[in-house]
């Protein structure tokens, strides 16, 4: 067999896994949000969560909330992650948890008081 063939065929067999793993990823990175209140928040990239998107929460309870308190990142396998970034508590589906996995519906608290709350949602 032609050395060129294989080298081509091999090229062809990358590009195809490349672009097909682009498209995966790109079909999930669209699809992922969290709520806070009445607000969707899109996830696209790595987002760092803080006391600014509960203004309304009394002053105790803003005292415990970080200005970056969590971190939303994407795992190399394409899910999402939560992790606590600056912060002391946080709580997933009302367990404590210092790094977690994010499944759809998950609910995310901060804070002792756990009175600062998201949801995340992928379809």
């Amino acid at each position: 067999m032609d050395i060129g063939l294989v080298a081509l065929a091999a090229a062809l067999l990358i590009v195809a896994v490349v672009v097909t793993v682009h498209l995966l990823r790109r079909r999930r990175a669209g699809s992922a949000h969290i709520v806070v209140g009445q607000r969707k928040i899109p996830l696209r990239d790595s987002l760092r969560i803080g006391r600014e998107l509960w203004p309304d929460l009394p002053e105790d309870a803003l005292r415990e909330i970080e200005l970056e308190h969590v971190e939303i990142t994407r795992a190399a396998d394409g899910s999402w992650e939560v992790r606590l970034y600056r912060g002391e508590y946080m709580f997933v589906d009302g367990r404590r948890s210092r790094h977690n996995r994010l499944h759809s519906g998950a609910i995310v608290t901060l804070g002792q008081s756990e009175r600062a709350r998201f949801q995340f949602f992928e379809k």
